[in-house]
């Protein structure tokens, strides 16, 4: 009967070091795991900063070509803009009547000869800008009066094109 006991004991401490070393066992593997899940996490992590990174890179990138070629959108519409003006402004530059090119003459001499005198001095820019202002205010009024006469019948003479002088200045 101490031999059975004995034999009983010796199989449940058996049994029992065979369940601890299981126990350790499924521990490691569980720490194993926990590890290997924790060090695909940082991959994923680092992946997703590298593709954000990129993609910010990359969004810099195209900004800067957008400014790029933004300067040419807008220098493409001013000139235009300028062509559409000009056009408009065609029969008043190549009219052939004297009174309108005496005052394409006087517009000519203020806008290019002022204009190209220009220098840093702060006065001479004042003293330019403002001969140019009073210019267009002249013009302006000219172009007004002229339209007052035209639509008051007062002279025939008068046309259309003669009131397109601010405008050209």
């Amino acid at each position: 009967e101490a031999r059975r006991l004995a034999l009983q004991q010796q199989k449940e401490e058996e049994r029992r070091l065979a369940a601890l070393q299981q126990q350790r066992e499924e521990d490691m593997k569980a720490k194993e795991q926990a590890e290997r899940d924790a060090i695909e996490v940082q991959k994923t992590e680092y992946v997703q900063e590298l593709q954000n990174t990129k993609a910010k890179e990359q969004a810099k990138r195209d900004a800067i070509e957008v400014q790029k070629t933004e300067y040419v959108r807008d220098a493409k519409r001013t000139v235009q803009k300028l062509t559409s003006i000009r056009s408009s402004l065609e029969i008043f530059d190549k009219s052939k009547e004297k009174i309108i090119s005496k005052r394409r003459l006087q517009m000519k001499k203020i806008a290019r000869g002022k204009l190209n005198t220009l220098s840093h001095e702060k006065e001479k820019v004042q003293t330019v800008t403002t001969q140019i202002v009073d210019t267009l205010q002249m013009c302006a009024n000219d172009d007004a009066s002229i339209l007052h006469d035209m639509k008051g019948g007062q002279n025939p003479a008068l046309t259309q094109e003669m009131t397109m002088g601010a405008s050209y200045m």
